[in-house]
């Protein structure tokens, strides 16, 4: 296989991300298996990562007046920031051992990982600077690698976007989407302090903001504790192959839950079906075999087997029984069967 092969199914970035997933000095693989999962998934999870701490540092400069007072640096902070300081360690102990760049992707990997958690558990307290530091030395290591697009003090390694030019798309389009963000904030707000049917309807409106009319534009909302929307450039067909994930997966949980309603409803008829017969009738000819009792009483329970002989004591308990089951069950099919018509 050619490189020009290989272009015309995959960018040159992932092209580049397969050579460093290997050592210089080992057998070039280029399988589908590499190009589409390993180097698909590593592109999508740093992609992912940028795109969030753009849109956290864009927010917090946007915020930075509305100070709480405290210094937001604890032990998790601390913990970040010394792994970070171990990473950069490890990251150039990995290429100093001739040059293995699929380790020293493994710390840039890890060191994603780290910093989600991170972003994930602090919430409120969060951190925004050392969250940035990590960000931008991990995207700089990239693009040192020769991975990066675009403007070398953006945050990440930047996005092919051929349409947009030289053309900074946050910068022009994030205060327009801010407050966008804000009046959606503002109707949820309002909405969420009443009861009123209405304003189950304010939201509906909300989320179709969310989710329909803004994903053809590349703009993602993400809910946020405090009430305010993390806003996040992502590329259409990215957000829109999310959503249509998202949807299949929730047709299929209903389409589960449709098959366990009716398959439970079809255990519960034929339950129902087996009280059909009535007690007095459970013993007697269709319901058994002609020939095995001879005599009954005047509620249908066995008295004798075919030779005339009394049940023996055991017999009898048994029949009697299942003759008691038989009458539970045929009472609760009469009840079912008078709920059904």
């Amino acid at each position: 296989i050619t490189i020009d092969e290989i272009l015309e199914r995959h960018s040159a970035r992932q092209l580049r991300l397969a050579f460093l997933t290997q050592l210089w000095n080992a057998k070039v693989d280029f399988s589908e298996s590499l190009m589409t999962g390993e180097v698909r998934g590593l592109e999508l999870t740093l992609n992912n990562f940028f795109t969030v701490v753009r849109a956290l540092v864009s927010q917090a400069r946007v915020d930075f007046t509305k100070s709480d007072g405290c210094h937001h640096y604890d032990t998790s902070e601390s913990d970040l920031t010394n792994y970070f300081h171990d990473s950069r360690s490890k990251f150039r102990a990995a290429l100093c051992d001739s040059f293995n760049t699929p380790a020293a992707l493994d710390v840039l990997r890890d060191l994603v990982s780290k910093t989600n958690v991170y972003i994930n558990s602090r919430g409120k307290s969060l951190n925004v600077s050392v969250v940035e530091n990590c960000a931008r030395w991990i995207g700089q290591m990239l693009r040192m690698f020769g991975l990066g697009e675009g403007e070398n003090s953006e945050i990440g390694w930047g996005q092919d976007d051929h349409e947009g030019g030289a053309i900074n798309r946050e910068e022009i389009l994030m205060p327009y989407l801010r407050q966008l963000s804000s009046f959606r904030d503002g109707i949820r707000r309002l909405a969420m302090e009443k009861s009123d049917s209405a304003h189950k309807d304010i939201l509906a409106l909300c989320d179709k903001l969310r989710d329909v009319d803004l994903i053809p534009l590349g703009v993602a909302l993400d809910d946020q504790e405090d009430g305010k929307a993390l806003v996040k450039l992502v590329p259409p067909a990215d957000l829109i192959r999310a959503r249509n994930e998202k949807r299949a997966q929730t047709e299929a949980k209903l389409a589960k839950k449709a098959a366990a309603a009716e398959a439970e409803r079809l255990k519960r008829q034929q339950k129902m079906e087996k009280g059909r017969i009535p007690p007095q009738e459970f013993y007697k000819p269709p319901n058994v075999d002609e020939g095995i009792y001879s005599s009954w009483d005047e509620e249908g329970i066995p008295l004798t087997d075919k030779d005339g002989k009394e049940l023996s004591k055991n017999q009898a308990k048994k029949v009697r029984k299942d003759w008691e089951t038989q009458k539970r069950l045929h009472g609760e099919y009469l009840v079912w069967k008078d709920k059904s018509s």
